[in-house]
Formats: structure tokens, C-alpha cells, sequence
């Protein structure tokens, strides 16, 4: 499958995959993958934050650990309340792991896999949600995108509840598509993370090999490297992908 300067090729062994949907046209592609069985979706609710509320990311999530990021117009030292979706107990707490700054970054540890977190900062009203990686063997469902996709990316998370995206779409701080579910589910693109909190900091992704390991998943996205079959040794993955930026 070639779009623009993208090849994907898919390298499966030993996988199951149970739903496919494939949307193409002159602007925009989108494909819809479940892996390692069959998913159950809800629904997730977006909700717009408070006047004045922090618009935080979900830069990164691994089976036991979440990372949420945000900036900030004052100096403080970030914190972030979390609990299990849909329980009343009492929240635990993160915080920043240095003093006082305008940028933060709030590791949250102890986690279950394949379990839905609610979350918020501080004293703000908003509330937000992500989900830790499953089990190798667990289902999960992502979205890879490209071009333009307007208002649909919100609805399309909404209902099928992906776990994270693939964006080969062009994503600047003045023009982001991904901003109402950035709090939500961790975005990433060629090149690595795709974050505007990581781009504001200047630690933006650098071209070249990377990998991406997901439950029982693993995505390579290489550049032309020879070195590429260095990441095929994946003993807890029953999924390799390959994503090349060469046609």
C-alpha cells in the first residue's frame, strides 16, 4: 500500500486480526486495525475543558505506567489525581518529579494493563481518560491516519475507542487536528511521539529508526536503514509491522 512519500507494508506471523476498515480518497486515509482477537468497544466521551483549564497529552503509556504532559502560564509544581473509570474511590496522586516549572511531566506508576484510567490536574474540573497497554496477548485496536480528516478524527475515537493513533498527517502548534484527543491517547508519527508539548520544549522526535512496541505489537518505522533487521528480535511480540518512508 503506497501513500505519498509513505510505504506501509505489514509483516504479519501468527496473528489474528479481526476487524479491518480501510477508508481512502484524494485526501485523507484511514485504517482501523484490531490485533490479537476481538476488541470490545465503548464509547469515550470528549469533553470540552474549563474556561482556563490546562489542555494536558497522554505522551506515552506502557502496561503499569502512564505519562501526562501539559504546560502552563504560571510557575507550580504539577499534579495529577487519578482512579479506575467509572469507581468513586478515593483518587491517588502524581506529581512532578522536580520542583516548580511552567513544563510538566507527571509520571503515574502502579498501573494494571489493559485498564481505563480517569485522570485530572490539580483542582481543575475537567476530566480526562486513557488506557494502559494490555497483556501480549490482549486485543487492541489503533487508527493510522493521513491527510486531512477535519472533525472525524473526534468521532471516529469517540466510538471505536483506539489506543493510539499513527499520523502521517503534517501537525504544527498552529494547526493541529489531534488537539481534542490529545488527553486521551498518545499520538505518533515517523519519526516518534507526535507532541506539541514536546515540540514547545524543544525535544521534538529525530528522524531516522524507531520502534514502536504495543501488547503483542511491533511497529518499525525505518527510513531506508539497513539496520532495521536488528529490531525483527522481538520475543514478546506475535506481530512485527514495518512503516518505510521509501517507495
Amino acid at each position: 500500500m503506497v501513500w505519498g512519500n509513505a510505504n506501509i507494508q505489514a509483516v504479519i506471523d501468527k496473528v489474528s486480526i479481526c476487524r479491518y476498515s480501510l477508508i481512502m480518497s484524494r485526501k485523507h486515509l484511514l485504517l482501523i486495525v484490531v490485533i490479537a482477537g476481538i476488541a470490545f468497544f465503548g464509547v469515550l466521551q470528549f469533553r470540552k475543558p474549563a474556561a482556563g483549564d490546562v489542555r494536558p497529552e497522554v505522551l506515552n503509556v506502557s502496561r503499569s505506567q502512564a505519562t501526562i504532559a501539559w504546560l502552563s502560564e504560571t510557575v507550580y509544581k504539577g499534579r495529577v489525581f487519578y482512579r479506575p473509570a467509572g469507581s468513586n474511590v478515593d483518587p491517588l496522586e502524581a506529581m512532578d518529579s522536580f520542583g516548580p516549572s511552567d513544563r510538566h511531566e507527571v509520571i503515574i506508576t502502579g498501573l494494571n494493563p489493559s485498564a481505563r484510567y480517569t485522570y485530572w490536574i490539580g483542582k481543575s474540573k475537567s476530566r480526562f481518560q486513557f488506557q494502559t497497554q494490555p497483556a501480549s496477548a490482549g486485543p487492541f485496536s489503533f487508527l493510522m491516519v493521513a491527510g486531512s480528516l477535519g472533525d472525524q478524527i473526534v468521532s471516529l475515537v469517540s466510538s471505536e475507542v483506539p489506543e493510539f493513533i499513527i499520523s502521517f498527517s503534517d501537525v504544527t502548534q498552529q494547526t493541529d487536528g489531534f488537539s481534542e484527543v490529545r488527553p486521551y491517547i498518545p499520538i505518533y508519527g515517523g519519526d516518534g511521539v507526535d507532541s506539541p508539548f514536546l515540540r514547545a520544549i524543544g525535544r521534538e522526535s529525530s528522524a531516522g529508526l524507531w520502534k514502536l512496541d504495543w501488547g503483542g505489537l511491533r511497529l518499525i518505522f525505518a527510513d531506508g536503514s539497513e539496520k532495521i533487521t536488528m529490531m525483527f528480535d522481538a520475543p514478546a511480540a506475535h506481530t512485527l509491522g514495518v512503516v518505510s518512508s521509501t517507495v
